[in-house]
């Protein structure tokens, strides 16, 4: 196209009207140095939006390591969480008299008490993006929908990790270390001792399951435990969603 323009502008000069010749070279110089830096400007943004593209995708693919990561985390938790949860059961029939607790089931319930396991979130790539102003170079809304979404339950989670610590170390730890001899029930844990072996009877856990304190601990670590496991099972619903949403993106690329 510019060969073309030249060689108009190349006839226009050979005439005779000169005045008018140079007039229309001019214009066609004009037009030219337009036509150059619109093409530049045009290829310049090609270019930023490939940039710009292979960041996004670059974030993304990070995003979806950290869910993974999480997802795993989030399995062996909402496990734990349910195995003190058939602890407190146990403990808490025992202490209401309900049926007499098999004493070795005791013994694992109580020593299952005395565990402390939270899901703490790989999230570092989501940090960066929104600490730095970052995250609308994430195209998809659903896609960054879903992680703000995210980051709240991990701001919910944060706050009752707190809450159930204190409550913890107040009701569950503090009793067991003064009633229970703990060295005594990790064998029995492990599976390297039976109760008989270990020389254990209910009057070792006499004084503990008649305390206000621990009973009420049990309680409050029972109910928690329920909410900490549908909290987590969103979490990694969420989780799952954007990574597929991801996954999309990769595709497209």
């Amino acid at each position: 196209m510019l060969f073309l323009l030249r060689k108009i502008r190349r006839k226009l000069l050979s005439k005779k009207n000169k005045v008018t010749s140079y007039l229309l070279y001019a214009i066609g110089e004009i037009f030219l140095v337009v036509i150059g830096i619109l093409i530049a400007v045009s290829i310049n943004n090609l270019n930023e939006r490939i940039k710009g593209r292979e960041l996004e995708l670059k974030y993304l693919k990070n995003i979806k390591l950290d869910l993974e990561k999480d997802i795993k985390l989030l399995r062996s938790v909402v496990d734990f969480r349910k195995e003190k949860l058939k602890a407190c059961e146990v403990i808490l029939q025992q202490m209401r008299k309900e049926k007499e607790a098999d004493l070795s089931d005791l013994s694992k319930s109580v020593r299952v008490m005395i565990f402390e396991w939270q899901f703490v979130p790989v999230n570092t790539t989501f940090m960066e993006l929104s600490s730095s102003g970052n995250l609308n170079i994430i195209s998809n809304d659903s896609t960054k929908v879903l992680l703000l979404e995210l980051q709240n339950l991990y701001n919910e989670n944060d706050g009752s990790v707190a809450h159930e610590t204190f409550d913890y170390r107040e009701y569950i730890s503090k009793p067991m270390l003064q009633e229970v001899n703990l060295d005594l029930l990790r064998p029995i844990y492990d599976g390297d001792m039976t109760v008989e072996e270990a020389g254990l009877t209910t009057d070792d856990f006499h004084n503990l399951m008649q305390s206000t304190a621990y009973r009420n601990g049990v309680g409050i670590i029972k109910a928690m435990s329920m909410k900490f496991i549908e909290r987590y099972q969103e979490i990694q619903l969420k989780s799952e969603e954007v990574i597929s949403l991801i996954n999309r993106e990769i595709e497209i690329r």
